[in-house]
């Protein structure tokens, strides 16, 4: 687990789990990024060894499936809790209870990278053992490139440029692997201009 970064939350997972994957492929990590962006690791067993990088994105029901495990990754992340899956979870705060599985056995050698703009995030960090650090829209410098439209997407950077400084990876390389991404398919993605009205 001292390789591995999961990313979980309601919205902002998979952007962020791409964000995190271009950065550490950008600084030569070569990592494998998986799970719930119709990405299987199992299907990747074969290229993961004691040194590779994997960044996984995990939903609440992935999240359930692991708890038998035990789940530790080195770094945690949480983009956003919002009430989502009642009528699997019943209760808010069974659905949080799913999310918190990610950091619940986190030790203080870990991270937990967590939205400092959210009450309910700030409130399960209080809950952790691991070395929380916050992020939010500003955390992403203002003159830094990002083609991805929307504040909450500014937030999704800044936790990846967390993660990335987690890891050791230099500022300079997290900005070209931001300026550089694009939007994720069916996510405010830009699909025309017309009459200088964008869709």
């Amino acid at each position: 687990s001292r390789r591995i970064i999961a990313i979980t939350g309601t919205k902002g997972k998979t952007t962020t789990t791409r964000l995190i994957g271009d950065i550490l492929d950008r600084a030569g990590f070569n990592p494998v990024v998986a799970g719930n962006l119709g990405v299987s690791g199992l299907d990747h067993l074969a290229a993961i060894g004691p040194d590779t990088w994997v960044v996984l994105e995990l939903s609440s029901f992935q999240l359930d499936s692991l708890a038998i495990e035990r789940p530790r990754p080195f770094i945690a992340v949480l983009t956003s809790l919002y009430p989502d899956h009642l009528d699997v979870y019943g209760t808010f705060e069974s659905y949080r209870n799913a999310k918190a599985r990610l950091f619940q056995f986190q030790e203080a050698i870990n991270v937990a990278v967590v939205n400092g703009t959210s009450a309910e995030c700030r409130k399960l960090a209080r809950q952790v053992r691991s070395r929380v650090r916050f992020f939010g829209p500003d955390t992403l410098p203002a003159d830094w490139p990002l083609s991805l439209l929307g504040e909450h997407n500014r937030a999704n950077a800044g936790a990846a440029l967390v993660v990335a400084e987690a890891v050791g990876i230099a500022r300079e390389t997290a900005r070209e692997a931001i300026g550089r991404f694009t939007a994720i398919a069916g996510r405010l993605e830009l699909v025309a201009e017309h009459g200088g009205v964008c869709f």
